[in-house]
């Protein structure tokens, strides 16, 4: 768990308070453990945009690089511009195929997760200089929303192939393999041709489960039955 909101706890073992990075909860114990940030002090739990977990290991988007955290041995090591990133700030990570696929401001990055280190693919070059919104999945190939449009990767033919010319920020698939994406206020199915679904003030983040969308609008949750709409 993260937050943007300032949290201090006290730890009687110190003379000061630390504020709280993130937060693990074990719900078979209801046990929390805080863990505070110190070997990046610069870096507060309201630059976290991301973070998926992988065995032992927690990668962290930020907007000020990867944090890659050892969840056994309690160590942190920072991945950033001068490791390989195109960019420091980071919108989204995904898993796949034992790499780490980093969505960030200037393009998309592959960490491998066997060394933890950023590996070259030149078949996203053409991303170069463009923001990378969101990257999601979808029947093992990894979907990306840019600033230049939507893209489908598929893993085992090294292949990208586009499906939107249009700008949007978030992505994902039903399950008769529409694509499902939204733009900063209106939703849209896409398969032969595009259907406006749902307009809002401001959508923020999509999630599908079975024939419903759950719409997140920062103040409210919406659900919309794509079977009726």
């Amino acid at each position: 768990i993260s937050t943007n909101d300032y949290i201090l706890i006290s730890d009687k073992s110190m003379i000061f308070n630390h504020p709280i990075f993130i937060t693990k909860w074990i719900e078979s114990e209801n046990k929390w453990i805080n863990y505070t940030k110190n070997d990046y002090s610069y870096i507060e739990s309201k630059d976290i945009t991301s973070f998926i977990r992988v065995d032992n290991w927690l990668y962290i988007g930020t907007t000020k690089g990867l944090i890659i955290f050892n969840i056994n041995q309690n160590n942190w090591k920072l991945i950033d511009e001068s490791d390989g990133l195109n960019s420091n700030i980071i919108y989204d990570i995904m898993y796949m195929n034992n790499n780490i696929y980093i969505a960030n401001s200037l393009g998309l990055n592959i960490l491998s997760t066997i060394s933890n280190i950023v590996i070259e693919q030149p078949v996203f070059s053409y991303l170069d200089n463009s923001s990378v919104y969101d990257i999601n999945i979808s029947d093992n190939k990894l979907l990306i929303a840019s600033e230049i449009g939507l893209f489908r990767y598929d893993y085992q033919l090294n292949k990208v192939g586009k499906i939107a010319d249009d700008k949007y920020l978030k992505i994902v698939t039903d399950k008769n393999n529409n694509f499902i994406a939204s733009r900063r206020n209106r939703l849209y199915k896409i398969s032969n041709n595009r259907e406006l679904l749902f307009s809002s003030e401001k959508i923020k983040n999509i999630s599908i489960c079975d024939d419903y969308v759950w719409i997140n609008n920062i103040h409210e949750a919406t659900i919309l039955n794509l079977k009726n709409n």
